[in-house]
């Protein structure tokens, strides 16, 4: 039994050989070589949105680091205004 399904195996695999045609072959090819472009454009555009996700997320540390800043300076005009203004009253 083993003997017949290997041999039906051996059998299918010539016919399907036999049976593939050079165009058939040549269009095969085509479309592996149409699918790698694509893999390779895919790829590219991959590697570009990285490099613009890392340049966002500098930016976004650096505009963090702006925000904290003006905070600071901020809370310190803060206080001084604070102060003016008390010393305006006590006259």
């Amino acid at each position: 039994m083993k003997k017949v399904t290997v041999l039906s195996a051996i059998i299918l695999a010539t016919i399907i050989t036999g049976c593939a045609s050079t165009s058939a072959i040549g269009e095969l090819q085509s479309q592996v070589t149409e699918i790698s472009t694509d893999v390779a454009k895919v790829s590219a555009d991959i590697a570009s949105a990285n490099a613009l996700t890392a340049e966002a997320s500098v930016k976004s540390t650096n505009a963090e680091a702006a925000s904290l800043k003006a905070s600071e300076l901020s809370k310190i005009a803060a206080g001084k205004l604070d102060r003016l203004f008390k010393l305006i009253v006590r006259k």
